[in-house]
């Protein structure tokens, strides 16, 4: 299977795939309500009334996700510099984004699975809050390795963002 997969994949085809699956996976949380469950369901709507209860869906779905999904960027943005605990904390929450969002890189993805990061998007924004409500001089000081390894996801994930959505800027 993985063999006919790849079949004939080259690069280009490849970070098209993933692009595509990132702009589902992230940017449209409301898409398999309105594109599948809703246009496809047995509860006879007219075809005005998905339309409408989908984009209300989105609506109220996008005020609550989209903010929370920036708290998982800037969070993963973040290099905390003082404080072990806290450098441990920003590490966990970048690892387990790590894992999570590597689905669109070797499989499908679809707005339908947002709901797994859902609470580390949650947890994002309560670190952000605990660091930008702490006493600075409570924490100690960090560990420059601690420093050095969120530095260096922070540019792997940029350099793999600029190989994937800079040619198509382009």
């Amino acid at each position: 299977m993985a063999s006919n997969a790849t079949s004939g994949l080259t690069y280009a085809e490849y970070t098209r795939r993933v692009r595509g699956n990132f702009f589902r996976f992230m940017l449209r949380p409301a898409g398999f309500t309105q594109d599948r469950f809703l246009p496809r369901s047995r509860l006879g709507f007219r075809k005005q009334t998905v339309e409408w209860i989908g984009s209300f869906g989105a609506l109220w779905t996008g005020l609550l996700y989209f903010p929370f999904l920036l708290a998982l960027a800037v969070a993963n943005g973040f290099v905390v510099v003082r404080g072990w605990r806290e450098q441990l904390e920003s590490l966990c929450l970048k690892m387990f984004t790590l894992c999570l969002f590597v689905q669109p890189f070797v499989h499908p993805s679809h707005s339908r699975y947002w709901p797994v990061f859902a609470p580390l998007m949650a947890v994002s924004a309560a670190f952000l809050l605990k660091m930008a409500t702490q006493d600075r001089r409570a924490t100690g000081s960090g560990s420059a390795t601690l420093t050095a390894i969120q530095l260096l996801y922070v540019l792997l994930v940029l350099a793999t963002s600029a190989a994937l959505f800079v040619p198509m800027l382009v």
